[in-house]
């Protein structure tokens, strides 16, 4: 099967993440992938890096939308989500997800990334954030 490729751009408002999320399970749906472990993964990696996006956009302020890319294949999803907001202190070392803070409210988005992802990169884009997501068919945490 060839790979498919779509992107949406949201509002950064929390509302929007469900557009988001629902987007790229209904790429990987419509590519083939059946309802699974996998695709309840995709649906929490996709919520977690747009309500991230969301957040950091909002603290800026300004219109700027987030953008959310999905590649499905019939043995991977990729889904990048870009911000505009100024970017954030990545990890020291590429591909370390760091240990969740237990000692705050939130701080466990990267953490689950890490856990859930097949694959998982951050890194800077046009004056803000890109997260890279890829979960594998039959591989992973879910697989």
């Amino acid at each position: 099967m060839d790979e498919r490729r779509a992107e949406i751009a949201v509002p950064a408002e929390i509302r929007c993440v469900a557009i988001a999320r629902n987007f790229a399970v209904e790429m990987a749906r419509t590519a083939g992938w059946p309802e699974s472990a996998q695709l309840e993964d995709l649906r929490l990696l996709v919520s977690e890096a747009v309500t991230n996006a969301v957040r950091a956009q909002q603290q800026r302020g300004g219109e700027e939308l987030v953008h959310v890319h999905c590649a499905v294949g019939a043995d991977r999803v990729e889904v990048r989500v870009v911000d505009r907001a100024g970017g954030f202190e990545f990890p020291e070392q590429p591909g370390v997800v760091p240990v969740a803070d237990v000692t705050r409210a939130g701080g466990f988005g990267l953490p689950l990334i890490g856990a859930l992802a097949d694959e998982a990169r951050f890194g800077p884009a046009d004056d803000g954030t890109e997260v890279v997501l890829v979960i594998r068919r039959g591989v992973g945490a879910a697989g």
